[in-house]
């Protein structure tokens, strides 16, 4: 038997693996196991005058342009338990405490086994080394990956155990481990855009920018300028329309290819139309084609689609993260666009108590077979978002969750029971003119 230290990242995973496992200890698979939990990040970095020799923390202090940029190599990297102020219902004032208590926990184990979330960005893992380092554990370090929380993949992952040599050999600490430095030395930025501002005369108090917020607004910045230096270039060109107000025109790759069909003066557009003579239309073509369902969703897609219904990205992040811990849809930030065999053959029988509860009409769900487009037979890290488990009694019930809790769950499961729709099918036509051929006009025609 081997003792265990499966550490979740918070109180919702930590019940479900129990759950799955048996209890919050007890033997699985011929492993004895305790399972323990975080409340999410329970370290931060220290402020950067903390950071560096004594002789540089003056410097460090700083927000004068003279003294930036900073010098990666001056910084220790030190961290410490979060402490915020208090509020009611935060594990941010008890950070010092939890991990005393965790420490406590794992004491007599034979490894940590980290089973913090499968992030593809490896919060999770950094979550967990912070906490490992912070309990100073000295023992071995394996890792449980899983697809989500439901109890067959908590159950594999446990099977499948795999050993990490050392922090340095993790990749996925690796990835978030530098992530979160560049986060912190991002800092700078706004330092740096708060100086200038006020310099050139803003009545600002803090610019803060940032890993994305740099980005972000320099995106910003040259759509202004694009728009703010447009200039209409109107153009004359010739195109021929038929007695069905179809408009037959020539397709261009670029501007340069576009040059010799297109005029600044109508005086010289006018001169090249009088070249042409009204055309017969000749070479119609049909061919029958299929369009299938859309994409299943992540959470950028959902969030956006969300905003005109005015919810804003926060709301959404927080209800639909406590609707997955009610295992009501699946996990939110993940990177995947397909979901998994088995996950599908898990939905499956409940495609009908889903349909019902989005008012979906049953009859047209006919489609039964896994669509490649949707489903691999590979691995997945998370799957696609999609509905959980657990389907609800009806859509007011959610709201429970937040105020989107509604219009999540009814998206998310319309985009999940798309797949089980037949392809749109529509008859694709092309046309063009029998004495100019390189003028066309395609034309649609739906079926079903």
């Amino acid at each position: 038997m081997t003792d265990y230290a499966i550490l979740c990242e918070k109180a919702s995973a930590a019940k479900n693996f129990a759950s799955a496992l048996g209890g919050t200890s007890g033997s699985f698979a011929g492993k004895s196991y305790t399972i323990v939990h975080s409340h999410g990040h329970l370290l931060e970095l220290v402020d950067p005058k903390d950071q560096v020799p004594d002789d540089k923390v003056t410097q460090y202090r700083s927000w004068k342009l003279e003294h930036l940029p900073w010098n990666v190599n001056d910084f220790s990297w030190e961290k410490k338990p979060i402490a915020a102020a208090p509020r009611r219902g935060s594990h941010q004032t008890t950070a010092r405490k939890s991990l005393t208590e965790l420490k406590t926990a794992v004491k007599g184990c034979d490894a940590i086994v980290i089973a913090t979330d499968v992030d593809p960005s490896g919060e999770g893992e950094l979550l967990a080394w912070e906490i490992i380092n912070a309990i100073k554990w000295q023992g071995p370090v394996k890792r449980l990956y899983f697809a989500d929380e439901e109890k067959r993949s908590v159950q594999t992952g446990f099977r499948e155990i795999k050993d990490i040599p050392s922090q340095q050999e993790d990749g996925d600490f690796l990835k978030s481990d530098a992530r979160s430095k560049w986060d912190f030395l991002s800092m700078q930025l706004t330092r740096i855009a708060t100086t200038v501002s006020k310099q050139a005369g803003y009545p600002v108090m803090v610019v803060r920018e940032g890993r994305l917020k740099s980005l972000i607004v320099r995106h910003v910045y040259e759509q202004l300028e694009a728009l703010r230096n447009y200039k209409r270039k109107p153009f004359y060109e010739v195109k021929f329309k038929d007695p069905q107000d179809h408009v037959f025109a020539r397709k261009f790759k670029d501007d340069e290819a576009a040059a010799k069909f297109r005029f600044a003066s109508k005086t010289a557009g006018e001169k090249d139309a009088a070249a042409y003579h009204p055309s017969a239309v000749a070479n119609i073509k049909t061919t029958r084609r299929h369009s299938g369902p859309p994409k299943l969703l992540d959470l950028s897609n959902l969030a956006s689609i969300l905003a005109p219904k005015g919810y804003n990205a926060k709301e959404v992040l927080g209800t639909y993260q406590k609707m997955y811990e009610a295992k009501i849809v699946s996990y939110p930030r993940t990177d995947d666009s397909k979901i998994s065999l088995e996950q599908f053959k898990q939905l499956y029988p409940l495609v009908p108590s889903i349909a019902k509860v989005v008012d979906v009409d049953q009859k047209l769900l006919t489609h039964t077979a896994p669509r490649f487009t949707h489903v691999t037979k590979g691995s997945v890290d998370h799957g696609a978002n999609r509905p959980g488990n657990k389907v609800p009694a009806s859509l007011g019930a959610l709201s429970r969750f937040g105020k989107s809790g509604p219009a999540i769950y009814e998206v998310v499961a319309k985009n999940f029971l798309a797949m089980f729709g037949e392809d749109y099918v529509f008859d694709h036509t092309t046309a063009e003119l029998a004495d100019y051929p390189d003028l066309r006009r395609p034309l649609t025609c739906p079926l079903h």
